[in-house]
């Protein structure tokens, strides 16, 4: 079985993605996606971006802290397929901008789990 484990302990992270085509593909098994306290910058610029998730169950944590999900003008395709999801986000401030351009959130069966903790949230689409 394929078991995916994505650390990242408290402090500053920066995942930035230019302009361009990103394929994000994982296939069946367990995927742990886990972020620490501290703040999180997500920046993907113009482009085409696909984050493929297959089957199986995917975990994405974040804990405490401010997180910046900024997406720019072009095409963003998010598609997970079969499967449990957990989306959890602990408390602080989460910003979600989305600019310009076209958004696909396609989640197949299963079951999905968002838990946003006490704090802000932010979502803009422009």
């Amino acid at each position: 079985m394929l078991v995916l484990h994505f650390n990242i302990g408290a402090g500053t992270q920066h995942l930035n993605i230019g302009a361009g085509t990103q394929h994000l593909n994982i296939y069946g098994g367990t995927q742990h996606f886990n972020i620490g306290a501290g703040t999180q910058h997500f920046n993907i610029g113009a482009g085409t971006q696909h984050f493929n998730i297959g089957a199986g169950t995917q975990h994405l944590n974040i804990g405490a802290g401010t997180q910046h999900l900024n997406i720019y003008g072009g095409t963003q395709h998010f598609n997970i397929g079969a499967g449990t999801q957990h989306f959890n986000i602990g408390a602080g401030t989460q910003h979600f901008n989305i600019g310009a351009g076209t958004q696909h959130l396609n989640i197949g069966a299963g079951t999905q789990h968002l838990n946003i903790g006490a704090g802000t949230q932010h979502l803009n689409y422009k």
